[in-house]
This record gives structure tokens, C-alpha cells and sequence, in this order.
């Protein structure tokens, strides 16, 4: 209605005010109309484009509702029609960004060797977002590749390419690469958030490897930052996972040990494990009747499968609790 009201004013709508109008089609975007505010967007935009005022700041603005609607095919359409020369690294970074959502990481590296074409050097945001895109596709090689040319360029790595890189590692199996980057990604300078990623990703490793002293000392380091971290997960997810680390027949006392006071299903599932690793079928039955809030039906035959496997390790009957009974079916 604002357009409308402008022409009736005999006003000509200039480029700020296309790109503000874009900005609240991306916040209507947040709101879960996704579809609506990209189709309002594309009218904007084209009639920007008819009035030449589709400028880079315009098209960016329509990029990022299109990021936000998680509508990667078009924003790479966009990129492609207002290709610039040299290209507009902003352009190609909310793009890369859309695809990785989209986990379209074949796209991300196709992207960076245009950019590679036209002889620019794409910044530090856009390869760890290109990182981040192969970490979700279990790509752990390509993101390997990206972090070595970053190194190459000069281009000092943040702690979302090291720590994506890690996890990339993590999860084909390749905890020793994650643990080789783990010393070179820690920096002083890191904020609280920034290093705890880090240490996160080189916590999973040592959980991978087994290692659980090691995994004790970087859960200690994560409760020393938690307190002045933005987000307060963290600690949660560390925990979790230092208690796989522990799972094991010698430390499995250690690994109830960290079990926390509001602890959340995966938390609980890991404990159940302790317990039967160590034939405390006591200990696995007190933790399947807490009172747990499960996503479905699966995850409460998961961790009753744990507990009776508890219960057999210590030579202990199937206790007859009905309901549990019932739920223990064949998947």
C-alpha cells in the first residue's frame, strides 16, 4: 500500500526506499510466510528494475528475503541475472548462504570457483559459510579444501570455518584431523561463544577417540566460558557429549557422574548405557522412570531397549511394568 500511496503523491519511489521495503518483506518472512513475502518481494523488485532503481543494495535486500525464505534456486537465479563485473562478494556470500540451508553444498563450491574465474578472492564470511554447507552434507574433504586455501589467500579462518571443519571431521570418523586443527583454531582473542564452538568441536573428537581425560579438561574450559556466553546450550551439549566419551567399562561411573540435574534425552539415553555397561540395572530403571518428555513412541522403545539391557547384564529378570512391556515392540 505504501508504492501506491507514493505514486498517487506524484512521488518517485528512489532505491532506499525499495531496499527498506524489501527489509519488511524479509522480517514478514520470519513470521512462517515465507511464500507470500518472496512473491510481494519479486513484484518490488521488478518494479525497482522499471523504474532503474535496482542498484546492488536493492538486489541484495531481495537476496536476503530469498535467504530467509530458504528459497536457494531462486536467489541463484537473482545472482545470475544482476551478475555483476568484478562480482559483488555480498551477493555471492547471501547466496551461498541460501544454498547451504538448502544443504546444496555442490553449489557453495560452485560458487567459489566462479569467483575464482573472475579472479576474486572470495572473504572470510563466504568460505565459512561454503564450510559450514559441507560439515552438513558430511563433506569433510571439501571443507578440509576450503580451510587449506583460506590459509593459502592468507585469509585468517574464524571459529565458524575451524569448528565446522572439526565437526565435518567428526562426523566421517577423522577425529585425529579435528584434534590436529583443534590447537590452531583456539585463539585469545576468540569471544566466549567463538570459543566454545571450537571447544565443542574438539570435544566431540575426543569423544570419538575415547579419550575422556581429555574430554573432562575441555568440558571444564566450556563451564568457565558458559557464564559469559550469549547462548546457554552450550553447556548442555558438552555434557552430552563428555558423557559419551566416558562410556566405556572403566569410566562408566564417570559418565553417570556427569549426568546434570535438568538433563535432556540424549543426556539420559547415554546414562541408561553407563548403567548397563556397568550391570547397575537399579540405576537404569530410577532413570527410565523419570519423568521424561519424548518426541515420539521411537525414542521411549530406544531407551526401554537400554534398560532391559541393563536389567540382562546384571542377570536381572525383565521387570513386569506393563506399560514398558508393551512399548518394547519390534521397530
Amino acid at each position: 500500500s505504501i508504492l501506491p500511496d507514493m505514486q498517487k503523491r506524484s512521488v518517485r519511489p528512489e532505491s532506499h526506499a525499495y531496499s527498506a521495503l524489501l527489509g519488511a518483506c524479509t522480517a514478514w518472512a520470519k513470521t512462517g510466510q515465507e511464500v507470500e513475502a518472496a512473491a510481494c518481494g519479486a513484484r518490488l523488485l521488478q518494479r525497482a528494475k522499471d523504474a532503474g532503481e535496482a542498484n546492488d543494495v536493492v538486489v541484495e535486500a531481495m537476496l536476503c528475503l530469498l535467504e530467509q525464505a530458504e528459497l536457494w534456486q531462486e536467489a541463484l537465479n537473482l545472482l545470475g541475472e544482476e551478475r555483476r563485473r568484478p562480482p559483488n562478494l555480498i551477493h555471492y556470500a547471501t547466496v551461498t548462504s541460501a544454498c547451504a540451508k538448502g544443504q546444496r553444498w555442490e553449489i557453495c563450491l560452485e560458487l567459489l570457483r566462479q569467483l575464482d574465474q573472475d579472479s576474486a578472492t572470495p572473504d572470510m564470511v563466504l568460505r565459512s559459510t561454503a564450510i559450514s554447507a559441507c560439515e552438513r552434507s558430511f563433506q569433510w574433504q571439501d571443507a578440509l579444501s576450503i580451510l587449506a586455501a583460506m590459509l593459502e589467500d592468507l585469509i585468517t579462518p574464524d571459529s565458524v570455518a575451524y569448528s565446522s571443519t572439526m565437526l565435518a571431521c567428526n562426523k566421517a570418523g577423522r577425529w585425529d584431523l579435528s584434534l590436529k586443527l583443534l590447537e590452531k583454531a583456539l585463539r585469545p582473542d576468540y569471544k566466549p561463544d567463538d570459543a566454545i564452538s571450537v571447544l565443542c568441536a574438539g570435544l566431540g573428537a575426543y569423544a570419538e577417540s575415547r579419550d575422556w581425560q581429555q574430554a573432562m579438561e575441555r568440558l571444564l574450559q566450556i563451564e568457565l566460558l558458559v557464564p559469559r556466553a550469549q547462548a546457554k546450550h552450550w553447556l548442555q551439549d558438552a555434557q552430552s557429549t563428555a558423557m559419551f566419551a566416558a562410556l566405556q567399562p572403566s569410566t562408566w561411573e564417570q559418565c553417570l557422574a556427569l549426568l546434570p540435574g535438568e538433563a535432556e534425552l540424549a543426556s539420559i539415553g547415554c546414562a541408561v548405557r553407563a548403567c548397563a555397561i556397568g550391570r547397575n540395572w537399579h540405576g537404569a530403571l530410577q532413570l527410565f522412570a523419570a519423568e521424561i518428555d519424548f518426541p515420539n513412541k521411537r525414542e521411549k522403545v530406544n531407551l526401554w531397549s537400554a534398560t532391559h539391557l541393563a536389567c540382562q547384564a546384571a542377570g536381572t529378570p525383565q521387570p513386569l511394568m506393563p506399560e514398558l512391556n508393551q512399548l518394547a515392540l519390534p521397530l
